[in-house]
């Protein structure tokens, strides 16, 4: 495991800000009344609360100095007037910048759920925005982990202008690589509960196939054939888990004990995994530890190979008999 990995970070603490008649974005952006944007959900909240200085807050006259931090939907952030629906009444935002991606979907999204362990909100009572969904697998896991909310769904092009607005703290915090450990051990509960009927006596080893994920050339194999045909040779089932069902995704993660792939979104279902299973990382070159140290944090034996040389093309050596060494020494 690489050093950095045992060196604890800032914990993000749980917080929610109350706004009045706040414009929320589908990507979990806010317009106030007063002319500042929010984009709370990817950076930090402390960073926006109302006693800082309104030099902190995005305004329309400094936007242009913070490009990085609206990936989508720029456009419509800078334009001066919204065709919004109203919504009344008091509601919980879990629209997050990231909601595209399955992985910070469910660091970024469903971790919001700790909320509820806190009591700033209560099933039955309170109502959930939810984020755009674009996977059968979120649609299916939000609902089921947000059981017993009124939940609010509108197309992810239409702003909604609320009555009073709840947005929480992401508990992933800035960059989302220091996950808050209680709240992400309240989600592992909270699956390992929606997950309990499809347990069974076997125990799978899946290896999460990057063939069909986005083409990063930093996460392409240049031996992808030979690395699944090794794979295959220890037993590992290869997976691209894409094409799978939610159903199917449950009867096999909650009957995995290992789980091995490149650093990327399908690695995240090891939340669904029964606690102390083997977690095998492939990084290519860069440093991304996010899912990693939520492993982790939810009670995984985790391992890591790293810094494999890259051919021409930009992708990864990645050296077998390393690998393979790594597995052989899992419990």
């Amino acid at each position: 495991m690489p050093e950095r990995l045992n060196i604890p970070l800032p914990i993000p603490k749980p917080m929610i800000t109350k706004w009045r008649n706040a414009v929320l974005l589908a990507n979990g952006t806010v317009l106030l009344d007063d002319g500042p944007f929010y984009d709370a959900p990817f950076r930090e909240m402390s960073q926006f609360l109302p006693e800082i200085k309104k030099s902190n807050y995005i305004t329309r006259d400094n936007i242009e100095n913070y490009p990085q931090i609206f990936h989508h939907g720029r456009s419509a952030l800078i334009r001066s007037h919204f065709r919004c629906i109203d919504l009344p009444g008091t509601h919980f935002s879990a629209r997050s910048t990231f909601y595209w991606n399955f992985g910070h979907f469910v660091h970024d999204i469903l971790s919001l759920i700790y909320y509820e362990e806190l009591g700033a909100i209560v099933p039955g009572r309170d109502s959930v925005i939810a984020p755009p969904m674009l996977l059968p697998i979120q649609k299916v896991l939000f609902h089921k982990v947000f059981e017993g909310y009124e939940i609010v769904s509108f197309p992810p092009n239409v702003p909604l202008k609320v009555e009073e607005l709840l947005m929480p703290n992401n508990l992933c915090g800035y960059g989302s690589i220091n996950p808050n450990p209680q709240a992400f051990n309240t989600l592992a509960k909270r699956v390992k509960r929606i997950l309990a009927p499809y347990v069974g006596q076997c125990r799978r080893k899946i290896c999460v196939s990057r063939r069909d994920g986005l083409d990063n050339g930093w996460r392409r194999l240049a031996n992808l054939d030979a690395y699944e045909t090794k794979m295959r040779e220890l037993g590992y089932d290869i997976l691209e888990i894409s094409d799978l069902e939610p159903n199917n995704q449950f009867a096999i993660f909650a009957n995995t004990k290992d789980i091995v792939g490149i650093h990327g979104a399908g690695m995240m279902n090891m939340i669904m995994m029964p606690s102390g299973g083997n977690y095998t990382e492939i990084s290519g070159t860069k440093r991304v530890d996010t899912i990693i140290r939520i492993a982790k944090t939810v009670g995984h034996r985790v391992a890591m190979l790293e810094g494999s040389a890259l051919d021409k093309k930009g992708r990864i050596k990645l050296d077998l008999r390393r690998l393979e060494a790594i597995l052989l020494d899992s419990p």
